[in-house]
C-alpha cells in the first residue's frame, strides 16, 4: 500500500516527487474524484501541520485503508483510489511549497520597510494553514492523521509565525524597542574588537533593566539580544569596520534605541 510503504520521513521533507500513473479505469464521478483529491492532499497538509506544532500520527496503513474505503463509496476500486490520492498528494506537496515560498518572500529583504510589509502576508498564510489543520482534524478520515488539536488555530498560527519572524524582529511579542535592542546588540557584537567591557555594557545596559519586560517576554527578549550580539560577532570579520566606523554605527543604533523606548 502506498502510504504504508512511503513512511513518515519521506513526507516530512516535503520533497517534490513525480506523479504516479493512474491505473486504467472509467473516469470516476466528479464527487468521488474531489474526495480522493482532498484525502490525498491531507498527507502533505498534515506534514505541514506537524511543522506548525500539531501532533500527527504515523497511521498510514489505516489512512490508506480509509482512502480505499472512501473510493469504494463512489464505485472506485481500491487500487485506483490509492493512485488518485497519491497523485493528489504529490500535487499538493508542490503547491504547498510554492505557497510557503510566496508567503515568506520579503522577509530577507535589506530594507526594514520591505520586511515589515511582508509580515502580514506570512501571518495570513500561517493562520490559513492552521485553520486547515483544524479542518483536517474534524474530518473523520483526516483525523486518522491529525488528532483533535490541543490549541486553537490562532495559537498554532501565532507560535509558528513567531518562530519564523523572531530573527527579523517581528514576532508577535517583539516591540519596536526590542527590535532596536537587537540592532544595538548586533552592533556591539560587530564592534567588540574596538570596545572594552565597560563600553560594551554601556550600550546594552538599558536592555536589561529590571521589570522592563513582562514575565512572559523577558527571557525571550534577552535570548533575542544575545543571539543578535552573537550574529554581530559572526559577521564582524566580513564587515571589517574600523574604530571610526564602529562609532558611527553604534551611535546611530543607540539613537534609534532611545527613540523606540
Amino acid at each position: 500500500m502506498f502510504f504504508a510503504k512511503t513512511g513518515l520521513a519521506a513526507f516530512a521533507s516535503l520533497m517534490i516527487v513525480g506523479l504516479a500513473p493512474i491505473q486504467a479505469q472509467a473516469q470516476p464521478s466528479p464527487a468521488g474524484l474531489k474526495r480522493l483529491n482532498e484525502l490525498g492532499g491531507y498527507v502533505s497538509e498534515a506534514m505541514f501541520c506537524k511543522t506548525m506544532g500539531y501532533e500527527i500520527t504515523e497511521e498510514f496503513d489505516r489512512f490508506d485503508d480509509a482512502i480505499r474505503s472512501e473510493g469504494g463509496r463512489y464505485g472506485i476500486s481500491p487500487e485506483v483510489s490509492s493512485s488518485y490520492a497519491e497523485a493528489a498528494m504529490n500535487g499538493r506537496t508542490q503547491s504547498l511549497k510554492a505557497e510557503f515560498e510566496r508567503a515568506a518572500s520579503g522577509l530577507s529583504a535589506e530594507e526594514e520597510a520591505d520586511v515589515e510589509a511582508a509580515v502580514p502576508k506570512l501571518t495570513a498564510f500561517t493562520l490559513e494553514r492552521a485553520e486547515r489543520c483544524h479542518q483536517i482534524a474534524a474530518d473523520p478520515v483526516g483525523s486518522i492523521l491529525v488528532p483533535r488539536p490541543a490549541l486553537t488555530a490562532a495559537s498554532y498560527s501565532r507560535q509558528y509565525a513567531d518562530s519564523l519572524l523572531v530573527l527579523v524582529g517581528y514576532a508577535s511579542w517583539q516591540t519596536p524597542f526590542i527590535r532596536a535592542g537587537g540592532d544595538i546588540a548586533e552592533a556591539v557584537g560587530v564592534c567588540e574588537a574596538h570596545l572594552n567591557r565597560a563600553q560594551a555594557d554601556a550600550y546594552l545596559v538599558s536592555l536589561y533593566k529590571p521589570n522592563l519586560f513582562s514575565v512572559a517576554v523577558e527571557d525571550k527578549a534577552h535570548e533575542f539580544f544575545q543571539s543578535r550580539r552573537q550574529r554581530g560577532r559572526d559577521i564582524a570579520g566580513d564587515m571589517s569596520l574600523d574604530a571610526a566606523q564602529c562609532t558611527r554605527l553604534l551611535t546611530g543604533r543607540a539613537a534609534k534605541l532611545k527613540a523606540a523606548h
